[in-house]
């Protein structure tokens, strides 16, 4: 699809391309290929790992602002996030990523799922989660599932009607909402470290909304 789009394009190689932060290096597993025409630029496979750790980006960025993106992310160590210093507690875990977009900044088509295991965030653990989220003719459709021992200890299906990104906050405001959420003993106080102005946030939620 790329070679079709984009007439006399040029192309740039990169061997070597090594990206390093707080003590974790990432480097390229093969050449990584851009081609580079006056339409826009197209990059078959853009990989980076840090084994067992892989991120890879291939897709189509046109000038005209049509997109074509897919993102691919196998065993992600979350403990990275507290090496960033980009949350406030250690957290642990691998996670998968599997995401796309296709169209305009205006009328994007975006697919993602992302499941994670053996989860840990300070003090409080869980098996797993999984997220998956579907935007497409400004209707969103939202599933997380986070469980332990095989219990749902949250369960959320949201579908968003008439939602726009272009214009997010006025579009949010507008938008039909239909929600379903079930909650079995969440502890309550692991959103205190998500908000510097709660010294403490204690208790168990267990709900269920439709």
């Amino acid at each position: 699809e790329g070679a079709n789009l984009f007439a006399r394009e040029k192309e740039i190689v990169f061997s070597k391309v090594e990206l390093g932060y707080s003590g974790t290096s990432w480097k390229n597993s093969a050449n990584i290929n851009l081609k580079v025409s006056e339409k826009g630029v197209s990059f078959p496979d853009f990989r980076l790992v840090n084994p067992p750790q892989e991120m890879s980006f291939a897709g189509i960025v046109s000038f005209s602002g049509l997109s074509q993106i897919q993102l691919l992310a196998n065993q992600l160590d979350l403990s990275l996030l507290s090496a960033y210093q980009l949350v406030d507690e250690e957290i642990h875990g691998k996670v998968n990523i599997k995401a796309s977009w296709n169209g305009t900044l205006q009328r994007p088509e975006i697919e993602s799922t992302i499941t994670a295991n053996s989860l840990k965030y300070g003090k409080f653990a869980w098996d797993g989660l999984d997220l998956e989220l579907a935007y497409q003719q400004n209707q969103l459709n939202l599933f997380a599932l986070l469980s332990n021992r095989k219990a749902e200890v949250l369960y959320i299906n949201a579908f968003i009607d008439d939602l726009a990104l272009t214009n997010l906050s006025d579009s949010l405001r507008k938008a039909s909402v239909s929600l379903k959420i079930k909650s079995s003993e969440l502890n309550l106080a692991v959103f205190s470290p998500l908000k510097r102005e709660l010294d403490s946030l204690e208790g168990l939620l267990t709900m269920d909304v439709d």
